[in-house]
């Protein structure tokens, strides 16, 4: 039980760090949007599933509490929650779709070998990306300067 609490924690603080993040990339674009879309992306299907419910109610809770506040930059921010299910292939479809889609800042992915592929498809939108879980050093020493984690290495 104090994984899942610890993991929807930081699904949180992710998305605070990343609508921050956005909310600063943003302020140079001179058209106002009425909403600020991001995204998480995790396993809600598959054998990894029930830490992604975890991870998406953290998410939505972080999203609800900084609309409640009032929004980032005065504006509502709109959650797009997408299923990776933990696989590579799965995860960069998802990661083109998300771009494709005009999504300023993920919040996941959930997985390492996930993550790293679909980091490469953010990188060259320049979008943020911040993951909650990935472990794999390859994703931070060879993703771009767009891509963050805050839990610890593998090799730490």
């Amino acid at each position: 039980m104090a994984f899942l609490r610890a993991l929807a924690i930081s699904a949180r603080i992710v998305v605070v760090i990343g609508a921050m993040l956005a909310g600063v990339m943003l302020i140079g674009i001179a058209a106002a949007r009425a909403e600020i879309t991001i995204a998480t992306v995790g396993p809600m299907t598959g054998a990894k599933a029930w830490m992604g419910e975890q991870y998406k109610w953290g998410v939505e809770l972080a999203v609800a509490e900084i609309n409640d506040r009032g929004g980032l930059l005065g504006q509502k921010l709109r959650l797009v929650i997408s299923d990776d299910a933990c696989d590579a292939a799965q995860a960069v479809s998802v990661a083109q779709k998300l771009v494709n889609d005009g999504i300023v800042f993920v919040a996941g992915h959930y997985c390492s070998h996930a993550s790293i592929p679909a980091s490469k498809i953010y990188e060259k939108a320049d979008i943020v990306m911040i993951s909650p879980s990935s472990t794999s050093p390859i994703l931070t020493d060879e993703g771009g300067a767009n891509v963050f984690r805050v839990c610890g290495r593998d090799d730490e």
